[in-house]
């Protein structure tokens, strides 16, 4: 990537987080920031601790939310191995997406749920990384 297309990317990405600050639960914004962190050109920025920050808050005030915030975790873990860690979750949201993970009807988007809970849940039991990733 050269010097130029680097920094509209990073202008970009700094508009958006901006953006997002201050719509932080404004779902389409977070989309965006989290594509927009795939920068191109094997230059990649998403990592989960981003995932976190992209969709939390939207997570907290929606149903979608939570459903983009897991997917961009699992989609995550298949390219990268990276499993979602508890530092990064306030108990709010684990309390969130508990609670949305009882009433999802779909079987994959509660199988998500699940797997990302079993991550970032208090708990002495470590997470199977073939059980997330797969």
């Amino acid at each position: 990537m050269n010097q130029p297309q680097y920094q509209n990317s990073q202008n970009r990405l700094a508009v958006l987080e901006q953006q997002l600050s201050l719509q932080p639960t404004e779902l389409t914004l977070a989309k965006q920031l989290w594509q927009a962190l795939n920068v191109g050109e094997n230059l990649n920025l998403q990592s989960g601790y981003r995932a976190v920050q992209c969709f939390s808050q939207a997570a907290l005030t929606s149903i979608e939310g939570v459903t983009e915030l897991c997917g961009a975790l699992k989609e995550l873990c298949y390219r990268t191995g990276e499993l979602p860690r508890p530092e990064y979750f306030e108990p709010a949201l684990i309390d969130r997406l508990e609670s949305v993970r009882q009433g999802i009807k779909d079987k994959e988007v509660n199988a998500t749920i699940t797997a990302v809970l079993e991550c970032v849940r208090p708990t002495n039991l470590v997470p199977s990384r073939l059980r997330y990733c797969h």
